[in-house]
């Protein structure tokens, strides 16, 4: 899949890049997990998840599992 982000998640992630650390390591591993998927998921899964508010558009959340001390979700 290719994955494209906006201005602020660009911002966002050059935060992350220019602190390093835990974040930008989960950051990293679900933009990695959202490119290889060859196309949108069929089915939910611990790092796939659907968006069930979402009226208009099929959205999807990806997630990492529980950290304390790190909480890291993507929508798209």
């Amino acid at each position: 899949m290719i994955v494209g982000w906006t201005d602020e998640f660009d911002r966002w992630l050059t935060r992350a890049e220019e602190q390093g650390g835990r974040v930008l390591t989960v950051a990293v591993a679900l933009l990695q997990a959202l490119t290889e998927l060859p196309a949108s998921p069929l089915e939910e899964s611990p790092t796939f998840k659907r968006v069930r508010q979402a009226r208009r558009h099929e959205l999807w959340r990806v997630a990492h599992p529980f950290d304390p001390d790190v909480a890291v979700r993507i929508i798209c």
